[in-house]
């Protein structure tokens, strides 16, 4: 699906540590045009483009189920893209950064509003893995609540 693309899903921990929030914005914007031209959807960097997605990694999740085989299939190559889009989106809608830690293996992650920290990259790979029952969408409307509210996660997730 994204396999032209590159994949920051499988970089080594050296070359994740070159990875500048100006990337993940390149990254995002190529999961856009080429998971949108392959699925026939717009995906517009809004928060409602988030159920597409969502809707994206369900199909990926029930192809790679009916073709695996024997072995589990690898979805790591569709993480880093995937994350970067999750993330922009959240960037953009609910304001944040970008912060590219420096330990090696650690993986990008954002803080919205100066106060939470999510990590994309952990949520798409929680939903692909099928370690939870996540949605991108329901993600975002729970995090626009906390913010706007200024309730603690665990507050707004209750609600």
């Amino acid at each position: 699906m994204l396999g032209a693309e590159r994949r920051a899903g499988s970089l080594s921990a050296r070359e994740r540590a070159m990875v500048t929030p100006q990337d993940l914005v390149d990254q995002a914007e190529s999961f856009a045009a080429v998971a949108g031209a392959q699925s026939g959807e717009q995906l517009d960097f809004s928060p409602s483009s988030l159920a597409t997605v969502d809707s994206l990694l369900d199909q990926w999740l029930h192809l790679a189920e009916v073709y695996a085989g024997a072995e589990p299939p690898d979805l790591t190559p569709f993480v880093m893209p995937t994350a970067a889009y999750t993330g922009e989106v959240l960037r953009r809608a609910l304001g944040g950064e970008w912060i590219i830690p420096e330990e090696p293996g650690s993986h990008p992650y954002l803080v919205l509003g100066g106060q939470l920290q999510v990590n994309a990259v952990h949520l798409v790979e929680q939903i692909l893995r099928q370690r939870a029952s996540l949605s991108l969408w329901e993600t975002y409307q729970t995090l626009a609540r906390v913010l706007s509210t200024g309730s603690t996660f665990g507050q707004a997730t209750r609600q």
